[in-house]
C-alpha cells in the first residue's frame, strides 16, 4: 500500500520541514525535524503527500444553505459570510467540507496566504496532493476539551462544534467561556505541548486547574507533528485544495510517481552520449600521440622531420630498404636503439638533430627544463653511451642541450 508523508512548515527557516511518514495501516514508519530540500525530495519519492498549515490562517465554519452544485455552493457561501470577513469575497478561497444535514462546512483562507503557503512546498519540489489547516487534524474526544498549545497561541478542540483559537495570556478565559458553554461540569481538559513550550507556559497551564475540570497535561517530545499524524486519518480534515487549487491528480501523480525512473534514463543516455563523446576524444589523441612518436622517432634517422605523414614515409623506405637486404650501418642502428631506450625513460625530450661522423655522434635536443635533460642523459649513460658532459643552453621556447659521446676503437664508421 501507498505510505502518506505528512509535510508541516518550520516555523524556524522558510525551507525547512518536519514530517512525518505513515505506512498503509496509519503507523508512523519514519518522522524528522527541520528537513532540508534534498531530504523531502527523497522522502517524498513515490508516496502520497499531505501539507499541513497553521490552523489560524483558516476560518473554519458552517453555513445553513440547501444543497446544490458545487460552484453555485461557493457563491452562496460567499455571500452568507460576506460580513464575517474583512477583505473582499474575491480574494478569498472557498473549500467545502463535509455535509451535516442542512449545514455545510466550509473552510475560508485568503488567496494570498494559500498561493504563500503552496509556494513553500513548491520551492522544496513539493505539489501537495491535500492541504489541511493543522488544527482540523485533531481528532475529537468525547466528554473532553483538547488544547494544543503552539507558541503563543492555543487550539482548543471541543466534544463537538467549532474549534476556537486562544492567545496564550487569554487561555484560562476562553476555557472558562468554553466550558460554560456547553454546560457540562464533567469535561475533562487535555493539553499538548512540547517541552519548550510547557516550560514557557507553565504557570499559565497551572492556573488552568482553577477551572474545576479535570486536567491533563501531555508532553510533545518529537514536535506536533507524529501526534497530529495519529489523529490525521480518524479526523477527516478538511482539504483546501479545491476548484482552481485542485491538483491535477492524472498528469502530477503519475509524473511524481516516475519522475526518479524517467531522470535516471535522460542521465543513462546523457552518460552513453557522453562516453562516445570521450572514446572520440581519446582516439583523437591517441592518433595525435602516434604522429608525436612517428615524428620523433623519424628525426633520430633524419632530422628536420616536420609531419606524421613524411616520418611515415621515411620510416617505410627505411623498412623497405631493410627487408630488401640493403646494408644498414649496425653502428647506426644500435646508438638509435639506445636513444629509444632514453626517450622511453624520459619522454618529455624531444630530438632536434642527429649527427654520426666516424668518430664520434652528435645529438641535439629540445627539453622545457635543465633537470630533463640531465635525466636523458643519465639514461643514455646507463644504456651503455660513452658520453661526455652535455651543454645545456637556454632558449625563447625552452632548453636546448647538445650530447656528445665518441666512437670506440674497431666501431664500424657510418
Amino acid at each position: 500500500m501507498t505510505e502518506t508523508l505528512l509535510l508541516r512548515p518550520s516555523s524556524n527557516a522558510e525551507d525547512r520541514f518536519d514530517s512525518v511518514v505513515l505506512d498503509g495501516d496509519g503507523c508512523i514508519v519514519a518522522q524528522s525535524t527541520a528537513e532540508r530540500r534534498e531530504a523531502i525530495e527523497l522522502a517524498a519519492n513515490g508516496r502520497k503527500i499531505i501539507g499541513l498549515i497553521p490552523g489560524g490562517d483558516v476560518l473554519l465554519t458552517a453555513v445553513r444553505l440547501p444543497p446544490m452544485a458545487a460552484s453555485k455552493l461557493r457563491q452562496g457561501i460567499a455571500y452568507a459570510l460576506e460580513d464575517q470577513l474583512i477583505d473582499d469575497l474575491e480574494a478569498q478561497h472557498f473549500a467545502l467540507g463535509d455535509r451535516v444535514g442542512e449545514e455545510q462546512t466550509v473552510g475560508v483562507i485568503a488567496r494570498r496566504k494559500l498561493q504563500y503557503w503552496l509556494d513553500r512546498f513548491a520551492a522544496v519540489g513539493i505539489a501537495p496532493r491535500a492541504l489541511h489547516a493543522d488544527a482540523t487534524c485533531i481528532a475529537r474526544k468525547p466528554g473532553d476539551l483538547l488544547v494544543w498549545i503552539d507558541g503563543d497561541e492555543a487550539r482548543i478542540v471541543p466534544p463537538e462544534g467549532a474549534t476556537d483559537y486562544s492567545p496564550m495570556a487569554l487561555l484560562e478565559e476562553s476555557l472558562r467561556t468554553r466550558l460554560a458553554a456547553e454546560g457540562a461540569t464533567s469535561l475533562g481538559i487535555w493539553v499538548y505541548a512540547t517541552p519548550t513550550d510547557l516550560e514557557r507556559h507553565g504557570e499559565l497551564i497551572e492556573l488552568l486547574r482553577r477551572l474545576g475540570a479535570p486536567l491533563q497535561v501531555h508532553t510533545l517530545p518529537s514536535g506536533p507533528l507524529p501526534w497530529l499524524a495519529t489523529h490525521w486519518s480518524m479526523a477527516r480534515p478538511l482539504n483546501l485544495l479545491q476548484a482552481e487549487y485542485a491538483p491535477r491528480a492524472a498528469i502530477n501523480l503519475t509524473w511524481l510517481r516516475w519522475r526518479w525512473a524517467a531522470a535516471l534514463g535522460a542521465v543513462l543516455v546523457l552518460a552513453h552520449l557522453g562516453a562516445r563523446e570521450l572514446e572520440w576524444a581519446h582516439l583523437q589523441q591517441l592518433e595525435r600521440d602516434l604522429d608525436a612518436q612517428l615524428q620523433s622517432q623519424a628525426s633520430m634517422v633524419q632530422p628536420g622531420v616536420s609531419s606524421a605523414d613524411a616520418a611515415a614515409a621515411m620510416l617505410r623506405r627505411q623498412l623497405q630498404r631493410l627487408q630488401a637486404g640493403d646494408t644498414v650501418d649496425p653502428r647506426a642502428l644500435r646508438e638509435l636503439e639506445r636513444l629509444a631506450l632514453a626517450r622511453a625513460q624520459v619522454a618529455d625530450v624531444r630530438v632536434q638533430r642527429l649527427q654520426q661522423r666516424p668518430d664520434g655522434t652528435t645529438v641535439v635536443i629540445r627539453t622545457a627544463a635543465a633537470d630533463v635533460a640531465e635525466a636523458f642523459a643519465e639514461a643514455l649513460r646507463g644504456t651503455g653511451v660513452p658520453l661526455q658532459p652535455i651543454e645545456i643552453r637556454s632558449t625563447d621556447s625552452g632548453i636546448e642541450a647538445t650530447l656528445r659521446w665518441r666512437v670506440p676503437r674497431g666501431a664500424q664508421p657510418t
